[in-house]
Formats: structure tokens, C-alpha cells, sequence
């Protein structure tokens, strides 16, 4: 296996290595962890909650 001098690598480099541990949260430990896991239901919550304002604004509009 070949290792790399980290001070020798470009910003891309260093950008891709940490890659993994920002997706996963691991580079902040088990809080890290904690806020990926729960940002994970912010789309489902988004949907849900954009589906509701559309049905409200779609009952008000066939009422007039």
C-alpha cells in the first residue's frame, strides 16, 4: 500500500479525504453523528409540510 504526505497534497485532495467523514458525521463524533441522522428528516418534513400549505391554499382558492 501506497501513503501520501499530506502536506504535499493539493486542496482537492484534501477535500475529497474529507469527504466521507463530513457525510457520515463522523468528524465531529457521536453529535456529529446525532445532527446528520436527524437532518435526514428535513426533506420528509419539507414535503409534508409544503404538501399541507398546498392543500390549505387550494381549499381557499375553490371556496371563492
Amino acid at each position: 500500500m501506497v501513503s501520501k504526505d499530506a502536506r504535499q497534497s493539493g486542496a482537492g485532495d484534501t477535500f475529497i479525504t474529507w469527504l466521507h467523514p463530513l457525510h457520515s458525521g463522523e468528524i465531529a463524533g457521536l453529535t456529529g453523528r446525532w445532527i446528520i441522522f436527524i437532518s435526514g428528516f428535513i426533506p420528509v418534513v419539507l414535503y409534508v409540510t409544503g404538501f399541507i400549505r398546498w392543500r390549505q391554499k387550494r381549499a381557499v382558492k375553490n371556496r371563492f
